[in-house]
């Protein structure tokens, strides 16, 4: 997936303020201390932060106690669809049906 580059320039811009911020204030600045830094929307702010992290995959293991591990894929629910078979048969082909 592409991610437009003034999506890209809007999310380093409000890091690089938040980072600048951080050292003037001594503590983490709020969104929407950042947003009003850059004259913007703090809605575009966290669109954009979101678009530019890393996906996680379903099967990364977010808890392991020593047993079985805990995988994101088991944090997800639906109420509306309860067979999630269709989680895993998709994940293991890579997408393809």
């Amino acid at each position: 997936m592409r991610i437009s580059r003034s999506l890209r320039d809007v999310a380093y811009k409000a890091l690089q303020v938040k980072e600048r911020l951080v050292n003037e204030l001594s503590r983490e600045p709020s969104l929407k201390e950042i947003a009003q830094e850059i004259q913007m929307p703090a809605e575009e702010i966290i669109f954009a932060l979101d678009a530019i992290r890393d996906p996680v995959s379903l099967f990364e293991p977010i808890y392991n106690d020593g047993g079985d591990p805990i995988y994101v894929v088991d944090q997800i629910s639906d109420d509306k669809n309860l067979d999630n078979g269709w989680v895993r048969k998709y994940s293991h082909q890579g997408g393809a049906g």
